[in-house]
């Protein structure tokens, strides 16, 4: 091995290599080496994934074999609408968001807005076809807003503006005059 292939070696070692994320089947895969690289604790596995899954076989959680085709697909159809419905639950429960389309009736109302990937309070103060004009709040710390001493009205798109927000709430309480 000569100079220049040594140095290039020792170059290429020390270099910083960012690393890609990974997927979730990747994420899974090294999982399971890792459980699979001590003997022990890969059987300590395996006896526990055999007792869960008898445990839900005896429930007749998913023991699909012994039913008819015609039972299968329902108990499938089942599972499918309540994955379904706890999605949608979920989406639901979230989501304080509303949808936002031109209307006239959303004047005065509160939106969020994006404006340099952040997004900002704000009540809509006009609107054409194109765009809205909201006044928007700063912000001031993780999750709190003030409203400016000079008002910060801007026309967005419709595409940054995420949608209608229920009024916040105050955190303090207003200044004495």
């Amino acid at each position: 091995m000569n100079r220049i292939d040594y140095l290039t070696q020792l170059y290429l070692s020390k270099k910083k290599i960012k690393k890609m994320a990974l997927s979730a089947a990747e994420r899974a895969k090294r999982y399971r080496d890792r459980k699979k690289a001590v003997p022990e604790l890969h059987e300590a596995y395996k006896i526990k994934e055999r007792e869960r899954y008898q445990k839900r076989k005896q429930t007749g959680e998913f023991d699909l074999k012994s039913k008819s085709p015609k039972e299968q697909k329902k108990v499938r159809k089942h599972w499918r609408d309540q994955k379904r419905k706890k999605r949608k639950e979920k989406k639901k429960s979230t989501s304080l968001i509303s949808s936002i389309d031109p209307d006239p009736e959303n004047i005065g109302k509160w939106c969020l807005v994006r404006h340099d990937g952040r997004l900002y309070p704000g009540i809509i103060q006009d609107m054409d076809d194109d765009s809205a004009k909201v006044k928007c709040m700063n912000k001031v710390g993780v999750n709190r807003f003030f409203w400016p001493r000079m008002d910060d009205c801007t026309w967005y798109r419709w595409v940054d503006i995420i949608g209608l927000i229920p009024a916040p709430t105050h955190v303090t309480a207003p200044a004495p005059v």
